[in-house]
């Protein structure tokens, strides 16, 4: 999971000794976001169900949502969409619920996602949430990322841009960025999707985000790759291996070692 690096620094943020951290429900909480952090999955799942069952009616269907998430992380798919299901019978006007449902049918290639992605993008709307319908957007684009739907995933995409620029959400705006970066390169624009990926590489390393950085110098590879300029892409493909490693991005190291190894 390329969060990992991202979560290093948050760490750092979260109380962790017995003369920092609070008691009772707070503790619990702040205990199962360390787990998640330090990636003990299966001891964040023991917290959020705790306290999934011990905080208020009205902030349970947010704690499903956490728990959903790290059944995730952990690779428990069935059960996350468990959890996200009871988020959405709790509380159906919890927008992150039914987009977190529509990303993993999206991923089964179940056709049930179209209907959670447009729950999602209508509660987001009702809720005037920008950053919210954005992340639809990608996450659409996102999955239709494969041949016979690049235009639809093209289509998403610029839209997720356009709209993460307009409340200057710098991370969806690179984010959606380096997607269509790739979908340039797999519409055969090897040179103009290796100019997207290189423009949002330096916006995500002035930006901090490295696991961003990391995945955008991979898809520079690709494109260099692409056009036979076979020393840069090693280059990039270097570069991309030892962010990840530094970061731990599991995801983007196995993908820059894949590329090394062609």
């Amino acid at each position: 999971d390329d969060s990992a690096g991202a979560s290093q620094e948050m760490l750092a943020a979260v109380p962790t000794s017995s003369g920092e951290a609070p008691r009772g429900i707070a503790g619990l909480h702040v205990d199962a976001i360390h787990r998640t952090l330090v990636r003990d999955f299966a001891g964040a799942i023991r917290s959020y169900t705790e306290l999934s069952r011990r905080i208020p009616d009205a902030e349970k269907a947010a704690a499903f949502v956490d728990l959903g998430r790290v059944h995730e992380k952990n690779q428990e798919i069935p059960k996350a969409l468990e959890a996200y299901r009871e988020a959405i019978r709790r509380d159906s006007e919890n927008a992150a619920a039914p987009l977190h449902t529509a990303i993993l049918l999206g991923r089964l290639r179940q056709p049930e996602e179209a209907t959670e992605f447009a729950k999602a993008e209508s509660l987001y709307q009702a809720l005037s949430n920008t950053e919210g319908q954005a992340e639809v957007l990608y996450q659409r684009g996102y999955l239709a990322s494969r041949p016979g739907r690049l235009v639809e995933a093209r289509q998403q995409l610029e839209k997720a841009n356009e709209l993460a620029r307009t409340i200057s959400s710098e991370q969806q705006e690179i984010a959606s960025a380096l997607q269509l970066s790739l979908i340039t390169y797999m519409e055969g624009d090897a040179p103009r999707a290796e100019a997207v990926a290189s423009q949002a590489v330096e916006k995500a390393r002035r930006a901090g985000m490295n696991y961003l950085a990391a995945r955008g110098l991979a898809d520079l590879g690709a494109s260099q790759f692409g056009k036979h300029d076979y020393d840069r892409a090693e280059t990039s493909f270097q570069e991309a291996l030892q962010l990840s490693q530094r970061w731990q991005m599991r995801r983007s190291e196995a993908r820059a070692l894949f590329w090394l190894a062609n």
